[in-house]
């Protein structure tokens, strides 16, 4: 349940990001006839604002729904929808009405209260069909069918699904992802394989056709979507024991969760690690499920998650008796079994509750006699009672104000210790970031022939990304980086990569060689978090302009020159460093790159977003290099910031950025 929830909360925010666009483009025409008198034209135009402005509130009221339903808040859901909708409804945001009401059917189904979930998504159906909206009973028919899922009922979960499928049209393929997991699920759960094979074919062909720019979707959805249908593939293959397809398809999950982080995909990674555990005992491999299970029950416990921490026992529990050791097998599972018991345990307040009505009716047909007989004492007591209710009603005043009076205190304290915790982090974070930044060069060589310049902007207060350079004789060693993740552990594992890059190229070594070393240094058992750096390193002879490089991974720099006056330069990718032990690294040369600038940048450029999450863009960039006229490294760059921020036009930066530009002009 925590999955699926975590899930349809994650594929939520992508729809939120795709559908803020479109937002725009469906809102109910205005003023057509305010005013006889105006133009076509005239009314056109203001039809188009007011369009625009009323997408934009339906959209800002989605985004307002999706936070309720993500922190689980179903009383302020329920208090939400209705005026939401209403807006909605009023300037015919459609997409956006139905979404909102599906927030709140199936924030039902995920709080158990399973006919509420499903009574709800009868009545979107019922409107949708009212509507002739398509989009409607796909909501409808999703909603029902992971009701019926999460009840068991899957035949009912299967029908709902393929309906909610079949009337999804819209361009965005990101929705269709948890229908997909959810039908998966139930065939899987009735085994039904041949059905099941070819829903995953359904689901990989949607991915592929986004893969190859049919769709135009997010990478984080596309991520998020590729991890579920590999995991689902995963375990369809391990029941038809197909063991080395399934653990290919897990391959591609475990890439996806450890290499990209920031895409929030470490709830799924727990559940890949499972089936890695349970594809290991199946071959008999008993110490690696162990390793796997032990993996995922550690990463269960820091997220807090107690489902897949008892699932998590339950795989170390397979994998000890498979190795013999009985003892700790059975240790293992009187702890789950006490955990389980622990959690799962339910009164019987609901069947007390209704041994109480039965006694209560029971009670009034006697209370009714005596009812009688006391007319007099009743009568006698009032005053008593009164006075009796007035004194407890003023000790419950009178403890209230003393409560709210300790409270308040015990506030007081709390918050100023947060303060000051708070404050000792951000002083110990600054004092983190000027020492990063001393780690930088901030001067540059001053040689005649030799222009260059280099700039690092972390997105917080410590980055990832780093740059230097070594000068001996007219040997020019220069590297730029970019650290997975953000944040301290990606600034100390960047002072790992460029004291290597120091170290190694004041031993005269080449460029493949440099990176070969820092992989065989910084991966392996040492690299627990299964961090890594893209590098790109250069080395150039100032007496004769060659250029010897080699790329791990980084983006293509663009070098100026040439039949278009600018290009990417075309590479051998090599991998990341960090990611696998014993790699040797390839690189390449250039015969000469006598007047031609070389720009050298991390992902923080081309990645920028603005507002709307639009990205700056390699095309972007490429013109703006072409057309940029070379004054100096130092200008360059500085009018690549200025076009930066301009892009991003107030949004915060959503990654660190970092460049570098030299030219080369030697004399013979």
């Amino acid at each position: 349940m925590e999955l699926r929830r975590f899930t349809y909360m994650v594929l939520t925010a992508v729809m939120v990001g795709s559908l803020a666009v479109s937002s725009c483009k469906n809102g109910k025409a205005g003023g057509q006839t305010a005013n006889d008198s105006l133009s076509q034209h005239q009314r056109d135009s203001i039809d188009s604002i007011d369009s625009a402005f009323w997408g934009d509130s339906c959209y800002r009221l989605h985004l307002k729904a999706v936070n309720y339903y993500n922190a689980g808040y179903t009383d302020s859901l329920e208090m939400f929808v209705p005026g939401a909708l209403k807006t909605c409804l009023e300037h015919n945001m459609l997409e956006r009405y139905y979404i909102i009401w599906g927030l709140l059917a199936d924030e039902y189904v995920w709080d158990d209260e399973f006919d509420k979930g499903v009574a709800e998504a009868q009545r979107i159906q019922e409107d949708a069909l009212k509507r002739d909206s398509e989009y409607g009973l796909y909501v409808a028919y999703k909603v029902l069918g992971n009701g019926y899922g999460s009840r068991g009922n899957n035949e009912e979960a299967i029908s709902n699904i393929r309906k909610s499928i079949d009337h999804y049209h819209a361009k965005d393929f990101a929705p269709m992802m948890l229908p997909y997991n959810t039908l998966t699920d139930a065939l899987r759960r009735m085994k039904r394989y041949e059905e099941l094979g070819s829903a995953l074919k359904e689901w990989k062909a949607i991915l592929e056709r986004h893969r190859t720019g049919e769709k135009s979707v997010s990478f984080k959805s596309w991520a998020n979507g590729t991890v579920l249908y590999s995991l689902s593939a995963a375990e369809y293959l391990m029941d038809n024991e197909q063991y080395q397809a399934a653990s290919a398809a897990l391959d591609t999950a475990v890439y996806y969760c450890v290499n990209y982080p920031s895409l929030g995909l470490m709830l799924s990674y727990v559940n890949v690690l499972q089936a890695q555990s349970q594809l290991a005992f199946a071959q008999k491999d008993y110490h690696a499920a162990l390793r796997y299970g032990q993996k995922a029950y550690d990463m269960s416990v820091k997220d807090g998650i107690v489902n897949n921490m008892l699932n998590s026992m339950e795989m170390k529990i397979h994998a000890l008796s498979g190795l013999g050791r009985f003892k700790e097998a059975l240790e293992l599972l009187t702890e789950h079994d006490d955990i389980r018991d622990s959690v799962y345990e339910k009164s019987n307040a609901e069947q007390l509750n209704e041994l109480n009505k039965k006694y209560e009716v029971n009670e009034l047909k006697m209370q009714a006699e005596r009812d009688k007989m006391q007319a007099e004492r009743d009568k006698m007591q009032a005053e008593r009672t009164q006075l009796y209710l007035i004194l407890a009603i003023g000790a419950v005043v009178l403890l209230a104000i003393i409560i709210f009076i300790l409270f308040r205190l015990h506030a007081a304290r709390r918050l100023a210790k947060v303060k000051a915790a708070q404050e000792r982090i951000e002083s110990e974070l600054r004092i983190a970031r000027d020492i990063q930044m001393s780690m930088v060069p901030s001067l540059f060589p001053e040689r005649e022939g030799l222009d260059m310049y280099a700039s690092m902007t972390p997105a917080k207060e410590v980055g990832g990304d780093l740059y230097g350079y070594l000068l001996q004789d007219d040997k020019l060693y220069f590297a730029v980086g970019d650290v997975s993740g953000k944040g301290v552990p990606a600034s100390l594992f960047m002072a790992q990569a460029t004291r290597l890059f120091l170290t190694l190229a004041k031993q005269g070594m080449m460029p493949a060689e440099i990176c070969t070393r820092i992989n065989d240094a910084l991966s392996g058992d040492d690299n627990e978090n299964g961090m890594f750096v893209t590098f790109w390193l250069g080395l150039v002879d100032l007496t004769t302009g060659h250029l010897d490089f080699c790329n791990a991974g980084h983006n293509p720099p663009v070098i100026g020159g040439g039949e278009h006056h600018g290009e990417f330069l075309k590479m051998i990718p090599n991998a990341p460093i960090g990611l696998w032990p014993g790699l040797e690294y390839e690189g390449e040369e250039i015969d000469s790159i006598k007047g031609r600038p070389l720009f050298i940048y991390t992902d923080g450029l081309n990645e920028a977003e603005n507002r709307q999450q639009e990205q700056f863009g390699d095309d972007r960039l490429l013109d703006i290099l072409r057309n940029t006229h070379f004054d100096s490294a130092q200008q360059v760059i500085e009018a690549l910031k200025a076009e930066v921020e301009t892009h991003r036009n107030g949004a915060e930066p959503n990654d660190d950025l970092t460049m570098m530009c030299l030219r080369v002009n030697f004399q013979k």
